[in-house]
């Protein structure tokens, strides 16, 4: 039996609760330590509201013992998991038409705004899946490909689930999270992009006569392909200015495209090129080094983090779901809004990884 609505103050007290923290301004790029403290933040938010409402009904859940219902360091887990699954969307799209091709300013900015929306929501409260794929949509806009279908990059691998669906998101759920994601965003939706400064770097490369143009524009093609099918996908997205990566992605690739020579050898070079042209803080080899192994680390993490074993576990994604409805159910309350919003929280991520059966036994039995 659903509870009663909270009165009126107590109804305006849970409101300023759970959307207090869209006021606070957050700046991007943003040091690792404190995106993933934001992150943190935001699970200890929805994880008040649930445990909130799972006190109010008469059936009280054993999950939350602790007040934890998702350690937040897993928040990180799912979202890189997430962000695989997309970058497994786009590798897989075979021969995309000019509809359905999916320009890597788009894979840019709709990972940044995926990460940037989840410093200040948690897991607990959206459904990643649907909400990276309504990212990428709206980075459409944006970055101005209206043509573009995202349903190309939605379509399931296997053609068709045992249900009948094609696509791993139901195509018309993203324009019920788009005001939302708009709203985590605090709609600042202008994204630089890494391509400009580095293909002005590749430039200077030739122009300073320290390569010949065919080098130059292999090390350009080998360096997007890290900005475009690699570090987008990892936190390095929103801790790192474009320019920072555009400029380490050119020394990460350097000993693979010129002979005898190595990372840093590239760094230099580069930080030589940013000097010349007015060096700005961070840019010396020392620096650019330091930042190429954080990114390093992040995407190694990445690796990790996108096939741990509880991503796996059909128990623990099911709970996820719950949890979405359960913080939904108490923000159409305190709202009074629209009960059909409650299907955010039920498709996507937990049951697109149920239709394709690619759940692996769980690893260990909760204690």
């Amino acid at each position: 039996m659903a509870s009663s609505p909270p009165p009126e103050g107590e109804a305006a007290h849970e409101h300023h609760h759970v959307h207090h923290h869209h006021h606070e301004v957050l700046h991007f790029p943003m040091p690792v330590d404190e995106l993933r403290a934001k992150r943190a933040a935001a699970n200890q938010r929805a994880t008040a509201v649930i445990v909130k409402s799972q006190s109010s009904s008469k059936k009280k859940s054993a999950d939350a013992q602790g007040g934890v219902l998702l350690e937040p360091i897993h928040e990180t887990y799912v979202l890189d998991h997430v962000a695989d699954l997309l970058r497994k969307q786009h590798l897989n799209m075979t021969a995309p038409s000019f509809r359905t091709r999916i320009e890597p300013e788009v894979i840019f900015s709709a990972n940044l705004f995926f990460r940037r929306f989840f410093t200040r929501h948690s897991v607990l409260e959206f459904d990643p899946l649907v909400v990276i794929f309504c990212c990428v949509s709206l980075a459409c806009k944006t970055e101005e490909f209206h043509d573009t279908d995202v349903r190309g990059l939605m379509l399931m691998p296997e053609g068709a689930d045992s249900s009948g669906s094609k696509y791993v998101v139901d195509p018309k759920i993203l324009a019920e999270v788009e005001l939302d994601l708009l709203s985590g965003l605090n709609y600042d939706l202008v994204v630089d992009q890494p391509w400009p400064p580095l293909l002005l770097l590749c430039r200077r490369l030739v122009s300073g006569n320290h390569l010949d143009r065919p080098t130059a524009e292999r090390i350009f093609r080998h360096a997007s392909e890290l900005l475009t099918s690699k570090w987008p996908y990892c936190d390095a997205v929103a801790a790192f200015p474009p320019g920072t990566l555009a400029a380490c992605s050119v020394g990460s690739v350097w000993p693979t495209i010129v002979s005898d020579s190595t990372t840093r050898d590239g760094l230099e070079v580069v930080s030589k090129i940013i000097a010349d042209m007015g060096a700005e803080e961070g840019s010396s080899a020392d620096e650019l080094e330091k930042t190429l192994n954080e990114i390093t680390i992040l995407f190694t993490d990445f690796e990790r983090n996108r096939s741990d074993s509880m991503m796996f576990d059909p128990t623990l994604m099911m709970q996820l779901v719950k949890y979405r409805q359960k913080f939904e159910r108490t923000r159409l309350r305190t709202l009074a809004g629209d009960e059909s919003r409650v299907r955010i929280g039920t498709t996507g991520f937990a049951l697109t990884l149920l239709r394709t059966g690619k759940f692996k036994e769980r690893v260990e039995e909760e204690k």
